[in-house]
């Protein structure tokens, strides 16, 4: 897990909790936004894709998802399936 700011690494366990929560990977993630229970912005790296995902914490649910890199390995829809079962 990488952290685009060190105040953010004294939340390491609620981030391992994010990620287990929403099924991400927290070896692959960096976090770019975080406030406590409210909110977070993380970019998750999977076969060559990058994702920013955007959680509201408060109502447990991914708000959205955009792709941030150009597909190394075609298409990404099977990846964005996995988001998509936690956006209401």
């Amino acid at each position: 897990m990488e952290f685009q700011s060190s105040y953010y690494q004294s939340f390491t366990k609620d981030f391992q909790q994010i990620a287990s929560q929403f099924n991400l990977n927290p070896d692959k993630l960096t976090v770019e936004f975080y406030t406590p229970q409210c909110q977070a912005i993380l970019v998750e790296q999977i076969d060559g894709h990058v994702f920013k995902i955007h959680i509201n914490l408060e109502e447990n649910r991914i708000i959205s998802v955009q792709m941030v890199s150009e597909p190394e390995n075609g298409s990404a829809e099977y990846i964005k399936e996995k988001y998509r079962k936690y956006m209401k």
